[in-house]
C-alpha cells in the first residue's frame, strides 16, 4: 500500500503527456504579409465576459483590434454604425455628423461631486484619482479625472 501511495505521489507530480491546447495561434496564407492569427472562439466568447478588449490583448500577446475581428467574425459582438456621417440639410448643403460609441460623462454640478466625492473618501480616505474615477463608475457616474 505505501508503495502504490509512493508511486501514486510521483504520478501527480509529473508533467502532463500531452501538449495541452491552443489559444492564439499564426496561421500563414501561403500569399504575401503577415499570416492570420487565429483565437479559439470558445476561449474568446468567455474572456470577453470577463475582460476588456484591451486587457484581454495584452494577456493573448495579440492587439485590441485583432481581437475585435475576431469576435466579429464569430459574431460575438455586434458590429458599431459608422462614427463619421454625411448628412444634407433642406438647404442641399452638407454637414459631417459624428457619433461617439463611449458612454457621456455625468452633468454633474461641481457640489454634487463634492458631496458625492466626500462620502467616497470617508470610507476610502486612501484613494488615489483613478480609485476614484473608478468608485464614480460604480455608482453610475462617468467624471473626469479634472472635474475630481
Amino acid at each position: 500500500m505505501v508503495e502504490a501511495i509512493d508511486h501514486a505521489e510521483h504520478q501527480s507530480v509529473d508533467p502532463p503527456q500531452t501538449l495541452g491546447f491552443t489559444v492564439v495561434e499564426s496561421i500563414p496564407s501561403g500569399a504575401q504579409g503577415r499570416p492570420r492569427i487565429h483565437i479559439d472562439a470558445a476561449i474568446l466568447t468567455q474572456a470577453l465576459d470577463l475582460c476588456p478588449l484591451s486587457v484581454l490583448a495584452r494577456r493573448l500577446g495579440v492587439s485590441a483590434r485583432t481581437i475585435r475581428r475576431r469576435a466579429l467574425e464569430y459574431r460575438l459582438v455586434e458590429p458599431c454604425g459608422p462614427v463619421k456621417n454625411i448628412e444634407v440639410d433642406d438647404n442641399g448643403v452638407q454637414h459631417y455628423v459624428y457619433r461617439s460609441y463611449t458612454p457621456r460623462m455625468s452633468q454633474m454640478t461641481d457640489e454634487q461631486i463634492d458631496t458625492l466625492l466626500q462620502e467616497i473618501l470617508i470610507d476610502f480616505p486612501n484613494l488615489g484619482c483613478q480609485m476614484i474615477i473608478a468608485q464614480f463608475r460604480v455608482y453610475g457616474m462617468r467624471i473626469s479625472c479634472q472635474r475630481i
